[in-house]
């Protein structure tokens, strides 16, 4: 996991954790018919599974960069991607940037 991964998995921690909302939810009158704790339950156990999913995708991706890394190309004097040979940065890069392909 790459340093920005983990400063943007740890702000979504921060604003998103379940056990915030929880806390709200207990703050206010609960309208449902099941208990707080019914929704906390449900609640935990998909922040978790999302987690997860989040992290293995965030490593797939890292993964994938360190593919399509930068290197360098003696014979034409550029920078190409040692995954692929295309100028660097290649479509996969520029696609993982969300620029166009």
């Amino acid at each position: 996991m790459t340093d920005t991964t983990k400063q943007d998995d740890q702000a979504d921690r921060d604003w998103l954790h379940p056990k915030d909302v929880i806390q709200t939810l207990r703050d206010r009158a609960w309208p449902y018919k099941q208990p707080v704790s019914t929704y906390a339950t449900a609640v935990l156990a998909a922040y978790d599974k999302l987690a997860s999913e989040n992290a293995t995708l965030r490593a797939a991706i890292d993964r994938v960069r360190a593919l399509h890394a930068k290197g360098p190309d003696e014979e034409r004097n550029y920078c190409e991607c040692l995954g692929c040979g295309w100028e660097y940065p290649c479509p996969t890069v520029r696609a993982l940037d969300g620029e166009g392909a």
